[in-house]
């Protein structure tokens, strides 16, 4: 049987050149909708047109977190979408709950020239970190970028008060940050910290989870660890063939004792990248990246930040040249605690998941959790399209 890719659109915004530095997603608003429902509730129905494809996102929350779904507008007023068909999982929209629209455009090809970079704003903790395209037929990255490195889960902020666990960094649960050395969901704990001298010092914070989980944070190495030891790493989150779409986890940021200075802040994970098309080609010096951020280093004796999980990158069409290592998900490093790796440093962030569902592929990549399949009808058996 020859490989069909899975959707393409219908080609209506013509074709596009990035010739400059830009969103390709500029359209997004925190939005809702109840389970069964074709009334989308958004900020402004005035951003849309009928006929305009949609991806509802469902990016914080402990139900229907890394959900999305694609649907069409019909009509719009009184800042309701009325959508093409029934969406049938509810998108929650108020405090750690937090679902987002995109306006997606569709094209007919898309061209990178070299130099550019295509990327997307930052998660706010309402919107932001995706990037989404539908394609009919091929994308060129002619050294090209496309990126959203640091876009995702944001990491534990620092604080400078004395004898306190880091804060937690965000994750699909919530956003509170918690001081704990306990993790958040994907976002790793904050660093606890020692009260025997000379041990007396921070802990690392955890780094933010995603393909496998992240890494803990470090310890002092003769402390007593009475209020806590590193911080614990964020857990795995999405599945290898990203069924359901997370942003990275946020690092914890470290711990402090009764010392003087600001512990070191967790890091941003990164966000995630959704594309279809009919091939994609990748040459010269083009990367699609999505890459965690580093920990923020400490002065000893206070605890490293954790590093960001790198995010999710879903490619699907018929053709594919990647040549190698040209695509990549990693998490960034933990923070350094003194200038170089020892004690109290945070844990490194987690590999982000790659999912390459492309009939027929030259090239590969190791930089991720990397999945290969040709399944053309996969995000529609699941719903999604």
């Amino acid at each position: 049987m020859r490989y069909i890719a899975p959707f393409l659109g219908t080609g209506k915004d013509g074709p596009k050149i990035s010739s400059s530095n830009e969103d390709i997603n500029p359209v997004r608003q925190s939005s809702s909708i109840t389970a069964s429902s074709n009334q989308l509730n958004v900020t402004n129905h005035a951003s849309f047109s009928d006929g305009d494809l949609v991806m509802i996102h469902k990016s914080r929350g402990t139900t229907n977190a890394g959900q999305f779904r694609f649907a069409r507008v019909l009509s719009r007023s009184s800042n309701i979408l009325t959508l093409d068909r029934n969406i049938q999982i509810a998108f929650a929209d108020s405090g750690n709950d937090q679902s987002q629209v995109i306006k997606v455009p569709e094209w007919t090809s898309w061209k990178i020239n070299s130099g550019i970079t295509v990327s997307a704003s930052a998660w706010d903790g309402n919107v932001g970190g995706i990037i989404v395209a539908v394609v009919r037929g091929k994308i060129w990255l002619d050294s090209g970028i496309i990126a959203v490195n640091s876009a995702g889960f944001r990491g534990g902020t620092s604080t400078s008060s004395q004898s306190q666990v880091g804060r937690q960094g965000e994750g699909y649960p919530n956003y509170d940050q918690t001081m704990s050395t306990s993790r958040n969901g994907n976002g790793g704990g904050g660093g606890g910290w020692s009260t025997n001298s000379p041990w007396n010092q921070g802990n690392g914070g955890g780094g933010g989870g995603h393909g496998s989980g992240g890494e803990n944070g470090k310890i002092t190495g003769g402390g007593n660890n009475a209020n806590g030891g590193g911080g614990t790493k964020g857990e795995s989150v999405s599945d290898a063939i990203l069924s359901t779409l997370f942003f990275g986890g946020g690092g914890g940021a470290g711990g402090q004792s009764n010392n003087t200075g600001s512990k070191g802040a967790g890091a941003r994970g990164a966000g995630i990248i959704l594309l279809f098309f009919d091939e994609i080609i990748l040459s010269g010096s083009a990367i699609i990246r999505a890459q965690g951020s580093q920990g923020s280093d400490a002065v000893y004796p206070i605890g490293s930040g954790g590093g960001g999980a790198g995010g999710g990158i879903s490619l699907n069409g018929r053709y594919g040249s990647i040549g190698t290592n040209l695509i990549t998900a990693t998490g960034g490093r933990g923070g350094w605690t003194g200038g170089d790796q020892g004690d109290s440093d945070g844990g490194n962030g987690d590999r982000g998941r790659i999912r390459l569902n492309i009939g027929e592929l030259d090239g590969s990549t190791n930089q991720g959790d990397v999945s290969l399949t040709k399944e053309f009808d996969f995000y529609s058996k699941i719903g999604v399209l």
